[in-house]
């Protein structure tokens, strides 16, 4: 979380809208945390794209045994 104090100068006043950022950003990761599908990997993915007003996004990941995935809102082309 946040603290008032450690905000920059030009962050102050804007405490109420980084705060219920980070709860957005949080609730979403917590999401992508319980995902055991790709379809919510993918609703984890496209809710933080829009979040952050991005065009694409991708989200990495390495399993215990070192192989690599990804999912990302890039388009196959």
């Amino acid at each position: 979380m946040l603290h008032w104090q450690r905000l920059p100068r030009f962050m102050k006043g804007r405490r109420t809208t980084l705060m219920a950022t980070n709860k957005v950003v949080e609730e979403v990761l917590a999401a992508l945390e319980q995902a055991d599908t790709l379809e919510g990997i993918n609703e984890a993915v496209f809710a933080l794209r829009g979040h952050y007003g991005v065009e694409n996004m991708v989200y990495h990941w390495v399993d215990s045994a070192g192989d690599q995935y990804g999912y990302g809102t890039y388009p196959l082309e």
